[in-house]
């Protein structure tokens, strides 16, 4: 069942890795490859959050809402970019997250939730959820007060979760960590 729009984070400067991690191979692909081609076929639509970049791909691109907030500007820009009750959420830096994980990505959000984020064990990835579009304005003021802490906004809203294993949120944000992927 198709029924929303899925928002990449694809905007980060990778500073750690030194390199672009959308453009990062896996199977022969890039990592935003690999992503798209297992979510179009889930979801109605995939846009790109690029921060304020341009990325060689026929997928529809959207700058960030507001420059230099890190991935906090890109949902900003996601929430006023959907014409549904909410968006779906993924970082292009997750090239292991599972078909079931995708498809709950794209299932209904409780209506008393802010958010349903992704959670194993060991930890929560904020920027792998569903957000309701009901905290835009929390999170342009959240953003406006100075505030750019991702886990931050997240005290701020009423969020859920659903489980994943650690092997699918865990990001490749170095050298060390690619090598060790592949």
């Amino acid at each position: 069942m198709k029924n929303r729009t899925l928002y990449i984070l694809c905007g980060g400067e990778s500073r750690r890795m030194g390199q672009d991690k959308a453009l990062l191979q896996i199977q022969g692909k890039s990592f935003l490859e690999h992503i798209i081609e297992r979510t179009l076929p889930i979801f109605d639509s995939v846009t790109l959050l690029t921060g304020g970049r341009s990325l060689s791909t026929d997928i529809r691109q959207i700058p960030d809402a507001m420059p230099d907030v890190g991935p906090l500007g890109g949902i900003l820009a996601a929430l006023h970019d959907t014409q549904a009750d909410s968006i779906a959420l993924l970082p292009v830096d997750l090239p292991l997250i599972s078909d079931e994980s995708l498809h709950t990505l794209n299932a209904p959000i409780d209506k008393n939730l802010d958010a349903r984020l992704a959670q194993s064990t060991d930890r929560i990835q904020p920027l792998c959820g569903i957000y309701h579009i009901r905290i835009t304005g929390k999170l342009e003021q959240y953003l406006q007060s100075g505030n750019r802490a991702v886990m931050g906004f997240m005290e701020e809203i009423n969020c859920g979760y659903f489980s994943v294993s650690e092997e699918e949120i865990r990001n490749i944000n170095t050298p060390e960590e690619y090598r060790k992927f592949i």
